[in-house]
């Protein structure tokens, strides 16, 4: 009998445990991208202050270390001072984000923004966006 509610109790919590986890493999893959892409930061701000052409700049050049996550390498681009890099999870992520750009917006003014948008992904949840970032009104 003790046997039999200790097998009970085990699948109870197997059952729980196998809900639950696939949302956290996503939130901890959106946040390491959110990492990857925000190590980045630095190097464009220093490229801004040299005045190099970010949008010509090979990403490799600004430090890019290959992710799994994005097999499409992040993209820079500049309008009207506005810089945006970018990356699309559409490499080793979980089904629940593939698809999923997330981008790091810096305003005229220097200040750095996280952005999320996760309608090209067919199981996105809110609870996925890590701390800081804001989801895509788009």
């Amino acid at each position: 009998i003790e046997l039999m509610i200790v097998v009970g109790i085990i699948g109870i919590l197997a059952a729980f445990a196998g809900t639950i986890y696939p949302d956290y493999v996503s939130r901890a893959q959106l946040n390491r991208g959110m990492g990857e892409l925000g190590a980045l930061r630095t190097a464009v701000e220093e490229s801004i202050m040299r005045g190099a052409d970010l949008e010509a700049t090979p990403i490799h050049e600004l430090g890019y270390t290959k992710s799994s996550l994005f097999d499409t390498l992040p993209a820079i681009t500049v309008d009207d001072g506005v810089v945006e890099l970018t990356g699309v999870y559409d490499g080793s992520a979980s089904s629940a984000i593939l698809g999923s750009t997330l981008v790091w917006v810096r305003s005229l003014e220097g200040v750095w923004q996280c952005v999320v948008d996760g309608s090209a992904a067919s199981g996105f949840k809110p609870s996925f966006l890590p701390g800081g970032c804001i989801l895509s009104d788009e």
